[in-house]
């Protein structure tokens, strides 16, 4: 059957206008054809490959770009898989295929190849290299299927638990709803998010950043965010904040965040932008915004909030996934008088050419590095490295997650030039600050 399906193929007019493979409809035909041959549906298996973080290719690189990504991603797909392997575009960043007569664990160690070859080649693209990392999930077809709606929601509930679940590459639906489950919830939280800032919800807190040397006088504060629920709890937003990450809500949360904090400054009459200066992380998705600079600028102007008072904090994996963009958009704001820090340095790609392409003003230490100095020896040795660097380039240096006198002790010694943790205080309520 498989190969009369090929055979098909051929003379299919129904493909995919950037790839050249089958596209959803066609694609998903086929693999009604299967599901409805009960003698033979048994030894089929459905797989969806998906490109993570796709969008962000298309913000970073362009949408050229994105469609180069995706003829790479195809041609890969057919080389690694069987060559009576089905294969369509069935969405934006998806890839579906119908295998025969293979078992799972052959097909998961082609997908593992596959991926290994994409994440550790990158694709050049304007001399621009981008890594691609795909996630797939596979169904077994079987006389149990009912149709390719079925087998599309097990195969996504298979890529949900490859994204979420700590799978590395490849998950095989096995009928468990976690995934189902999880994603439902996010999605619950998703809506909950949008009602919290509809309704102002959420709370600016601040931890604050403080001078090793003098660590009694603390001038700088990093906003964290915390939730009010309905019944008057103060409670840490996490799973909001995933479900905002999940469902791209990001740019929203973080447009809320400055415009509540400028506004607070400016009812406080300005008198604290002058004697504290405060810091708030920014995500990918804002970064690429184009017109978040001009906001964040015009907002400041409007509100009268002294510029050189706000650090823009960028986390590495963010600056590393975007430097143009990255740089384009730091410059410009630092021509307006912002400033900002390198977030969790060393929690992934530990790279020194960004400290010196990018215009970071501060280094801020990923306090896996930090809460255990006290204790070992190869983490000092690595925040000692990080320090010199940094100011080789002229960069200041902020240790996270010092939660007692050693830790201080020790990174105060080591020259890291700040430090922000439970030691020095625990987050509280920006309000207090007005009152102090």
């Amino acid at each position: 059957m498989l190969n009369t399906l090929n055979s098909a193929i051929k003379g299919d007019k129904n493909l995919d206008a950037v790839t050249g493979i089958l596209d959803r409809a066609s694609l998903l035909q086929k693999l009604d054809e299967v599901i409805k041959d009960k003698n033979n549906a048994s030894q089929y298996i459905f797989g969806i490959a998906n490109i993570e973080q796709f969008k962000l290719i298309n913000h970073s690189h362009g949408h050229k770009a994105g469609d180069y990504a995706l003829n790479v991603v195809a041609k890969t797909l057919s080389l690694e898989l069987d060559k009576n392997t089905i294969i369509g575009r069935i969405g934006n960043d998806e890839f579906g295929f119908i295998c025969k007569d293979k078992r799972i664990a052959q097909i998961q160690s082609s997908c593992e190849s596959l991926n290994f070859s994409l994440s550790h080649a990158p694709v050049t693209w304007d001399g621009k290299k981008i890594r691609l990392h795909i996630k797939f999930g596979l169904v077994k077809i079987d006389d149990e299927t009912q149709d390719c709606d079925q087998i599309l929601r097990h195969a996504n509930e298979a890529i949900y638990s490859a994204k979420y679940d700590g799978c590395p590459t490849v998950c095989e639906y096995d009928g468990n709803a976690t995934a189902i489950l999880r994603r439902s919830g996010n999605m619950e939280e998703a809506i909950k998010l949008q009602r919290w800032i509809a309704r102002d919800q959420f709370l600016l807190y601040v931890q604050p950043i403080v001078y090793l040397n003098n660590p009694k006088k603390a001038s700088h504060f990093e906003l964290l965010l915390r939730g009010k629920t309905d019944d008057g709890k103060i409670i840490s937003p996490g799973k909001l904040i995933d479900a905002a990450e999940d469902f791209n809500l990001t740019p929203m949360l973080d447009k809320w965040v400055i415009r509540n904090l400028f506004t607070w400054i400016k009812q406080s009459d300005n008198s604290l932008s002058s004697q504290y200066k405060f810091s708030f992380n920014i995500s990918a998705l804002s970064i690429n915004d184009n017109d978040l600079s001009h906001f964040i600028i015009e907002l400041a102007k409007k509100e009268k909030v002294n510029p050189r008072k706000i650090n823009i904090e960028i986390t590495e994996r963010v600056a590393i996934s975007n430097m143009k963009r990255c740089y384009d958009f730091m410059t410009e704001l630092k021509k307006a008088g912002f400033t900002f820090s390198l977030d969790d340095f060393g929690s992934g790609y530990s790279s020194f050419k960004y400290i010196q392409v990018l215009p970071f003003d501060v280094i801020k230490i990923d306090g896996s590095f930090i809460r255990d100095i006290d204790k070992n020896k190869q983490n000092q040795i690595i925040a000692k490295a990080v320090t010199d660097i940094a100011k080789a380039y002229g960069r200041k240096t902020v240790a996270e997650y010092i939660e007692n006198e050693k830790i201080a002790a020790i990174t105060s010694e080591i020259g890291i030039d700040y430090g922000q943790g439970y030691y020095f205080s625990k987050p509280f309520p920006i309000t207090k600050l007005s009152d102090a």
